[in-house]
């Protein structure tokens, strides 16, 4: 199998040679696969073969560069352009879920593990500008066991043989040093005669995840998916899986892209570059075993809210800005009733409970510019002029757009402190995360 890294970040153009199985050569077509973040996987294709089955679930290809692969659909081509002369031809465009590199595969192909990187990975677990202070391990540096799964984290480096050059890198103030160290090296080298002398260029941190039921390929996407997920909630930016090496127990292993689309503003965040040291949280202040065990058993309750974080687009329209107050006062409301305190008070006991002195003073002082009333009373206020068709809009009038939009956000983060309560995070780290995030 080829050597090539496949990127979810890049963009990828293959011609080849399409066909159902291994058995059905004389039975394919030409078409072009195309690949990008916002544009997801796409299949041009022209059918000229009469024979061709109007569906299937998977294709099997031959690329331009050599390699095998197999398009994972399903395919549907019934509806599809026609050009009708001496040949009559099937032509178009489908989306498709997934494309494998590296084998033929079936859609019911069974996977023990993967192992991935994830967007900003290397940042989040250590500054790229130290990370020649840091030692390269072979094998399991960290592992998190969870119920039916497991997951490792690994070095990735590449070195460069420097036994014969040794002399060309190094520089000292007395040549003579320099001289000595290389005599000495080599004097040490010429006693092993396979020995060589290699200087690391890159390291890099991957995940090796694995499960304990053997999953198809939507399967263990899924469970990728899943812990990005948690990672786009702690960085506070888009975070996907970004190269994907899955592994069966018959020894088979393809790279996989996956056909996801997002907006262009999306794929910006996610592809900026964030400071270790600026990110709200990063390796040096959560404990992954923990947080990944419980994020697993939490997940469907905060699917919702971890979208959010990985669509982000950073602009909002008015009417997003709404529906955003809308849907957090309902989180707040609920956390209240998770915390036993709703009968007192249904906005503000979580705000109580989970608020840094800067993101209270931040909230109130939106509605102190334009009234008396308690932060609760404005709270509840606010929600039922959005909610209700016909109510009087007081407030309504006297916020504008940015006042929306800053107490949206002030209200995820409560939202996001308790979910980071129950994550096994601390009063302290959990205000570190909203001052990071609050101007």
């Amino acid at each position: 199998m080829s050597n090539t890294k496949y990127s979810s970040f890049e963009k990828y153009e293959f011609i080849g040679e399409f066909f159902i199985s291994e058995s059905s050569y004389s039975t394919s077509f030409p078409g072009k696969v195309q690949y990008d973040l916002e544009s997801g996987l796409i299949l041009s294709f022209n059918i000229a073969d009469t024979d061709f089955p109007k569906q299937a679930d998977v294709l099997l290809g031959i690329l331009d560069n050599g390699q095998k692969c197999t398009l994972i659909g399903p395919f549907d081509f019934s509806q599809t352009g026609m050009r009708i002369g001496k040949i009559v031809t099937r032509y178009g465009k489908r989306g498709f879920r997934f494309l494998a590199l590296g084998e033929f595969l079936s859609m019911d192909t069974l996977y023990g593990n993967a192992r991935f990187t994830f967007s900003h990975m290397q940042e989040f677990f250590y500054p790229q500008g130290w990370i020649d202070s840091v030692k390269y391990k072979e094998g399991v540096i960290e592992k998190i066991e969870g119920a039916g799964w497991d997951l490792e984290v690994e070095n990735r480096a590449t070195f460069t043989d420097i036994t014969h050059s040794l002399k060309n890198l190094l520089l000292t103030k007395n040549e003579s040093i320099a001289k000595e160290i290389v005599t000495n090296v080599n004097s040490i080298l010429s006693k092993s005669e396979n020995e060589h002398l290699l200087i690391r260029k890159t390291l890099e941190f991957l995940f090796n995840f694995q499960s304990e039921e053997d999953l198809d390929i939507h399967g263990i996407y899924d469970a990728l998916y899943k812990i990005t997920s948690l990672f786009s909630i702690l960085m506070n930016v888009p975070v996907f899986p970004d190269e994907i090496k899955l592994y069966s127990h018959s020894e088979v292993s393809v790279q996989i892209l996956a056909g996801q689309t997002l907006e262009a503003r999306t794929v910006e965040l996610a592809k900026n570059k964030p400071s270790y040291h600026f990110m709200p949280i990063n390796r040096s202040s959560v404990n992954l075993t923990t947080s990944l065990i419980k994020w697993f058993e939490l997940y469907d309750s905060y699917q919702v809210l971890s979208t959010t974080f990985q669509y982000e687009t950073n602009f909002r329209t008015l009417h997003a800005a709404y529906s955003d107050i809308i849907l957090y006062l309902a989180n707040v409301e609920a956390i209240a009733i998770d915390l036993g305190t709703h009968k007192n008070s249904k906005y503000v006991s979580a705000i109580e409970k989970y608020a840094c002195s800067k993101l209270t003073n931040s909230l109130n002082s939106i509605f102190t510019a334009i009234n008396n009333n308690d932060l609760g009373k404005n709270l509840s206020d606010i929600r039922g002029e959005l909610a209700h068709e016909g109510r009087p809009k007081v407030l309504m009038h006297k916020l504008d757009i940015s006042d929306y939009i800053e107490i949206s956000r002030l209200l995820k983060l409560i939202v996001v402190s308790h979910l980071l309560s129950k994550l096994g995070f601390d009063e302290g780290s959990i205000h570190d995360y909203q001052n990071k995030l609050i101007p």
